[in-house]
């Protein structure tokens, strides 16, 4: 829920019933009047609120713990706080639709690698090249979509970890996606796998890596799997995704990969991710 913002109106009275509804504010990360607290470990914001007490806010808007009474209509959540002197508070939270995680209109494309790391390289293939050429691909195919895009490097230059989140993190409305090329000691070993760091972020990577491996044949779906310990996803605050897109170490794969035609299709497959993403 980091890029989220949540409109919080309230419904006080005896029971619910009386005192009418009005605006309570606008719930973002800064706002001073609610202290949030994230808690990745569980997937929610912990809100505080001095008048109101605290409960927590799942980033789906699927379930609330601790402290509150839930009841769901549609799309609304609503927040019973039992701790307000007998009073009934009822809290209506829903997602503000042109700041919510899902409305985003910037893409942060990150080109792993660069300049003086060349990354996983074999036989005269570098890992640096195939991750720039695919970043532009992808980067042209969302700009007609009319996306805002953000690319962290755009030429064969070094640029250190913290640089490429320090980039990201300029942007509110924005999701992360970092490309890159595996290799392996093993050389038999083949496959597309996307990283995550969030729970937002295994959604995006989920449907990425849907994508690539229906489409590219005849290599090895590997999985989507936790990536916190990757700088790039560890220190961004949107949605954030890495994505592999196959073994340069595996002769068979790295033929592919040195196609132009290959790494078109990963642009367009994590293209397609983002859109229906968003």
């Amino acid at each position: 829920m980091r890029s989220a913002s949540w409109r919080i109106t309230e419904a006080a009275g005896r029971g619910g019933r009386g005192g009418g509804i009005r605006t309570h504010g606008l719930y973002t990360p800064s706002v001073a009047r609610y202290q949030a607290a994230p808690r990745p470990d569980i997937g929610s914001t912990l809100l505080r609120n001095r008048f109101f007490g605290k409960f927590l806010l799942n980033e789906s808007q699927s379930e609330i713990t601790k402290g509150s009474g839930v009841i769901s209509h549609k799309l609304h959540l609503y927040l019973r706080m039992l701790n307000f002197r007998g009073f009934l508070v009822i809290l209506s939270v829903w997602g503000c639709l042109v700041v919510s995680a899902n409305a985003f209109r910037t893409v942060v494309i990150d080109a792993g690698h660069g300049g003086k790391d060349d990354g996983a390289k074999r036989y005269g293939v570098k890992e640096k090249d195939l991750n720039l050429d695919t970043a532009k691909r992808l980067e042209k195919i969302l700009k007609r979509r009319g996306f805002h895009v953000v690319m962290t490097r755009r030429s064969d230059r070094f640029l250190p970890l913290k640089d490429r989140a320090k980039i990201a993190n300029r942007y509110q409305d924005a999701v992360f996606v970092s490309i890159h090329y595996n290799a392996h000691p093993d050389t038999s070993v083949k496959g597309i796998e996307t990283f995550y760091a969030t729970m937002e972020g295994r959604k995006l990577a989920a449907g990425i890596q849907d994508l690539l491996t229906k489409r590219i044949k005849q290599t090895r779906n590997r999985g989507i799997k936790s990536g916190r310990q990757y700088a790039v996803l560890n220190k961004t605050r949107m949605v954030s995704v890495l994505v592999e897109g196959g073994f340069i170490s595996n002769s068979w794969e790295r033929g592919r990969l040195n196609g132009a035609w290959y790494r078109q299709i990963v642009a367009e497959q994590i293209a397609k991710g983002i859109l229906i993403h968003k």
